[in-house]
């Protein structure tokens, strides 16, 4: 790897932690030594993709609801574990996947990394190939960036029938104008940008504001099929509740009348990840939502989804 590279990587990852903190996984899904759920890895690489997924099946047999789920910045798919034995104890079929692209011969982690309508078909391909998976019943899991990747998949996308983003990065190019007055932020906007113009002689400014502008889910609202449920916090400094407004207005605007946004009372980024009754809620309100669009039967409690009320 590039040494300068390198300590740009380090160097954002320590900026990034200053702003997240630690990683509070274990606080809410704090499940991921159970052993009764089967759990396994898959690799698997076309062109400059590469994509790591983590299976979690419920004890039940296939064809079963199947949810893909993307971690969010400075997490992988293996820290979604607890998450995926989650949703395998509500009757779902859960996959997490992270992403790496070939740079320089090596694969390296990649803000935004589904770049062409053939890479998504691809990473689409390796999930529905499981025999296990309902093919007519496919939602998406989303956290911050992950949230964007998730929405991604879902442009154009009639495989995608239901959609869970928290916290989702919708508008980049908004986003980062927002933050040019802030230090840290700014540092972390601008080492994204210098990390990408660094993958090849071919990336420039222009290319690297059209990759922003395409990877923007403001910017293609009205090619998302599938119900999309936002659930943000009012008081998130990171990916302020502004842009998830917006970007549900113009979903609802553009006719997918059936998304919706759940505010979380003074919410921050990563909220959802530490217990508390907000955390528990979105996380049941998500289950119902995902429930209402896959068909999914409860294998561990068969009242607890259907008995949760959300407030919009």
């Amino acid at each position: 790897m590039n040494i300068f590279r390198l300590i740009r990587s380090l160097i954002l990852c320590a900026s990034m932690v200053s702003i997240l903190g630690c990683n509070s996984l274990p606080g809410m899904h704090n499940n991921g030594t159970d052993r009764t759920i089967p759990v396994w890895e898959q690799t698997a690489s076309k062109g400059a993709l590469k994509v790591n997924l983590l299976w979690a099946k419920p004890i039940a047999k296939g064809p079963l609801p199947t949810i893909i789920v993307h971690p969010g910045m400075l997490q992988n798919a293996d820290d979604m574990r607890g998450v995926l034995i989650d949703l395998a104890n509500q009757g779902f079929l859960s996959v997490a996947i992270d992403y790496e692209r070939l740079i320089d011969g090596e694969w390296a982690e990649s803000t935004m990394p589904l770049r062409k309508k053939h890479e998504i078909d691809f990473v689409m391909n390796q999930v529905i190939q499981n025999p296990w998976v309902d093919k007519l019943n496919i939602g998406l899991l989303g956290f911050s960036l992950g949230g964007a990747h998730s929405l991604k998949i879902a442009e154009s996308n009639p495989l995608i029938k239901a959609v869970v983003v928290y916290y989702p990065m919708t508008d980049f190019v908004g986003w980062a104008k927002s933050f040019e007055n802030d230090l840290i932020l700014s540092f972390i906007v601008n080492q994204i940008k210098s990390s990408y113009l660094d993958e090849s002689t071919n990336h420039t400014n222009a290319t690297h504001l059209d990759l922003v502008s395409k990877y923007s889910a403001i910017n293609f609202t009205n090619k998302i099929q599938a119900s999309v449920l936002v659930i943000h916090g009012d008081d998130d400094q990171i990916a302020p509740i502004k842009y998830s407004k917006t970007f549900v207005k113009s979903l609802q605007l553009s006719g997918n009348d059936r998304s919706k946004l759940m505010v979380i009372n003074n919410g921050s980024h990563g909220f959802n990840f530490k217990r508390s009754e907000q955390s528990l809620n979105s996380w049941f309100t998500s289950l119902n939502w995902m429930s209402e669009h896959l068909r999914a039967v409860s294998q561990e409690n068969p009242v607890l989804v259907s008995t949760t009320k959300a407030v919009y």
